[in-house]
């Protein structure tokens, strides 16, 4: 009793210490008119009482439908309750210095709206100031759920379990549990996003990584693994009784990889129109020392075509955008790669026949040195909008043994392996033939031999693309390598 009263107390002091710095003025990047706000956010903090989600340990499922220590979990294990913080280290003040127009007056990190952007609750541009004491819950609980003021009331009744979604989503109450709309929340900061009415402009272009931001590799089934959940899988998520993993149904690591990989990709064609319409915009953006919109974008290709050991490596073109040209970077290497596998196992629908076909046509342009952005922007929309469907698709699909199976056996094919031109793609196969092993194991632990065989591939795979320490490339990487692991294995799995 006397942990349960005084455990709240250093959380407490770190808060208030914390909302001195939100007090912050906000400086946007870019000149807006001021406009009055109201604010449907409420913060992290209404929701941290004992009794809703503060807990400091779970209810039993027969006391409550929810956990009731989500708050207390997010606060002490997710990185995302700290993401306004690290704005204030040391990484943060270098990038800020290396951004900044004039050194001897940097624009700090925690004021600069390209990094609140995603280093805070998303939310409109003209929100920002307005709203700075939101800042120091980093990305907090409404950047997942939705503003919480019309429905923070509402959700503690009896009657809430029982209302269909749509009128929860009308009270601002995002659906979390549907693995397509999550994924859509987790991409507009882990890809990036064009601006909107519910959030500022959110891309970590080439210029926010050469001063020192991480490039953002996004694989939704990897990072739901690595998180600590707050939150136990409900619905089409959730596990039938009996099986092994008591929180998510069997196939779950499959569907969160095959729609990731599509919403990534998704994601990324819809950044890059946007891109492509802010250089429309920008009279001196091509080719010109004072454009404000750089392009082609590098962010968009393969950073380790120009980032490598030079060393004597012969391939460099081709890989999953296709249309390579020796001597140019990859495009795509990273949102394209086993999209081919994943769209093959689900062939035959119209959406996919139209990405399919925009997708060329756009590899194409993008492999000029410089694409046409009257040409790229159009084609980039209806190729993400084709995939976006594609995804919302996957919701209602449930992955069985044998489909499981066939997908590994067109990833881990020999041929597939070949196209592997770089890191990037190898990395892909990687992040895709776990996950799928791992639903693979608990849907059909029969097959114990083959899954210790692949299990033990793919941990020589990653040891092979594990950065040495103290780099952000893989120094030494070797795609002959690479190819040479699947060779020494086993056979590939063959599709049924």
């Amino acid at each position: 009793m006397i942990l349960a009263r005084w455990c709240p107390l250093p959380i407490l002091i770190v808060a208030l210490l914390s909302l001195t710095r939100g007090d912050e003025p906000t400086v946007p990047s870019r000149t807006r008119s001021a406009t009055a706000v109201v604010s449907d956010y409420v913060g992290a903090g209404s929701c941290s009482a004992t009794a809703c989600h503060g807990s400091i340990a779970p209810w039993g499922r027969d006391l409550s439908p929810v956990l009731r220590n989500e708050h207390t979990t997010w606060m002490s294990d997710d990185p995302h309750s700290r993401a306004y913080q690290v704005l204030f280290d040391s990484r943060s003040e270098r990038i800020a210095l290396a951004l900044a127009a004039d050194p001897a007056q940097p624009r700090p990190a925690y004021r600069d709206e390209r990094c609140l952007a995603c280093h805070a609750t998303p939310r409109p541009s003209n929100e920002l100031a307005p709203t700075a004491w939101l800042n120091p819950d980093g990305v907090g609980c409404e950047s997942c759920h939705g503003p919480a003021r019309r429905w923070l009331g509402p959700h503690t009744t009896t009657d809430w379990t029982s209302l269909p979604r749509t009128a929860k989503a009308d009270l601002g109450m995002r659906d979390s549990n549907d693995l397509p709309s999550r994924a859509r929340l987790c991409v507009g900061c882990h890809v990036g996003a064009a601006e909107s009415d519910q959030a500022s402009l959110r891309d970590v272009n080439h210029d926010l990584i050469a001063a020192g931001h991480p490039r953002l590799n996004f694989e939704l089934a990897a990072y739901l693994d690595d998180l600590p959940a707050h939150w136990v899988e409900k619905d089409a998520n959730a596990t039938p009784p009996g099986r092994r993993n008591p929180e998510r149904a069997a196939d779950f690591t499959a569907r969160a990889w095959s729609i990731g990989r599509l919403t990534t990709l998704a994601a990324a064609l819809e950044l890059l129109q946007s891109r492509s319409r802010l250089v429309d915009n920008d009279a001196n953006a091509i080719n010109h020392p004072d454009a404000a919109t750089p392009w082609p974008e590098f962010t968009e290709y393969d950073c380790f075509s120009c980032h490598h050991d030079l060393n004597g490596q012969t391939r460099r073109a081709g890989g999953s955008g296709g249309a390579g040209i020796a001597g140019s970077p990859r495009w795509g290497s990273w949102s394209l790669s086993t999209t081919d596998e994943l769209l093959a196992e689900i062939a035959g629908s119209p959406e996919t026949r139209r990405f399919l076909g925009a997708r060329s046509r756009l590899a194409t342009e993008m492999a000029k040195p410089f694409p046409d952005t009257k040409l790229v922007g159009p084609i980039a929309s209806e190729a993400a909008t084709a995939l976006a469907a594609g995804a919302s698709s996957l919701e209602s699909r449930r992955f069985d043994s044998a489909r499981v199976a066939a997908l590994i056996g067109r990833l881990d094919q020999p041929d597939g392996w070949e196209r592997a031109a770089g890191w990037d793609e190898v990395a892909q196969r990687y992040l895709a033939l776990t996950p799928l092993l791992q639903s693979w194991i608990e849907l059909d632990p029969d097959h114990e031999a083959e899954q210790a065989r692949l299990t033990a591939r793919l941990k020589e795979l990653r040891a092979l693309l594990t950065f040495p320490k103290g780099f952000d490339s893989p120094k030494g990487f070797q795609i002959e390598t690479i190819r040479s692991v699947p060779a020494r294995g086993p056979r590939p799995i063959q599709h049924p």
